[in-house]
């Protein structure tokens, strides 16, 4: 199962069960990053920015903005990738 298919399932399986969605923003937030990780490492730098713009927007995480750094500069946009970078750093 994919890291995709096992974020979906997930939180499928966590509204179905009726849980509050109070903290659910975490797991949608991670569904986000490990989605944007499979984008990433097939080269879809541009899909893995987005998906890391909605991760942040639910949680402002390291990893987040260093993965999004990193997608920025593999575009060769090495200023804003510096800005990522120096928030993760924050």
């Amino acid at each position: 199962m994919s890291r995709r298919s096992f974020a979906v399932a997930t939180v499928l399986s966590i509204i179905a069960l009726g849980v509050p969605l109070t903290g659910c923003g975490n797991l949608l937030a991670d569904a986000h990053y490990n989605n944007a990780l499979e984008e990433f490492d097939e080269g879809n730098f541009e899909a893995a920015i987005e998906l890391l713009d909605s991760a942040i927007a639910i949680r402002e995480e390291a990893d987040y903005y260093t993965t999004r750094g990193n997608s920025k500069s593999s575009l060769q946009n090495f200023e804003d990738a510096i800005k990522d970078y120096d928030k993760a750093i924050e």
